[in-house]
């Protein structure tokens, strides 16, 4: 019986010094990481010059955004994970019957890329600044 004790402390011995060793991951919250994605891109589009709207709880979709003095808006997704294939998909499903251009919007190195729905998948576009508006 003294026997399987000795084992038993052993094994717990050894089990706390393994976990000792673990060292603790950073849990990253990813609705807050998210939410401050969708604002820089928010902030970068209204440097640009357009009027941009967040949309609340992202639901169905992140960002509303118009040129001044147009109509037609313009639908963002925007994923800090993920494939792009698949953003375009939820945000067409989710902007079904609505008269807009659709983007999805990614981090890069420290910037945002900004893709277009294609007949062939996507493109990478750039969103210039709008002069004299």
């Amino acid at each position: 019986m003294k026997k399987k004790i000795k084992n038993s402390e052993e094994i717990a011995i050894k089990w706390k010094q393994g976990v000792a060793k673990i060292r603790r991951r950073m849990q990253i919250n990813t609705n807050r990481k998210g939410s401050r994605f969708v604002d820089r891109v928010k902030a970068l589009l209204e440097d640009r010059g357009y009027i941009v709207v967040k949309v609340s709880a992202s639901k169905p979709f992140d960002l509303v955004a118009w040129e001044p003095g147009r109509c037609k808006p313009f639908l963002f997704e925007c994923r800090s994970e993920g494939s792009i294939k698949q953003a375009f998909k939820d945000l067409e499903q989710k902007s079904k019957g609505i008269l807009a251009l659709r983007y999805v919007a990614k981090p890069y190195k420290s910037g945002v890329h900004f893709y277009v729905g294609s007949f062939l998948g996507h493109d990478l576009v750039e969103f210039e600044p709008l002069e004299g508006r």
